[in-house]
């Protein structure tokens, strides 16, 4: 059986504060503050895409990260969505 991860794209310490305040404990969740870490991770294993304070980020940033999720979902359904 695959373990499926939720994947937190924002700032790192917000991030982890986000899945600290969820009670997720580390091997429940990756965070990415940059396009390069989305690469390397097997669509099938992340069971969802969480936003926190993204445009934090530098716009660039921003737009790099975008771009590789919107290349992961053309290829495999990752549900996605945005917390406050």
């Amino acid at each position: 059986m695959n373990r499926q991860y939720r994947v937190i794209a924002g700032p790192y310490r917000i991030a982890k504060r986000y899945a600290q305040s969820r009670g997720w404990t580390e091997d429940e969740f990756i965070i990415v503050t940059r396009a390069h870490q989305l690469r390397g991770l097997d669509p099938a294993l992340i069971a969802s895409i969480i936003f926190v304070k993204f445009n934090d980020l530098g716009q660039r940033i921003v737009a790099e990260i975008r771009e590789e999720i919107h290349l992961m979902r053309a290829l495999w359904p990752v549900p996605m969505s945005a917390a406050a």
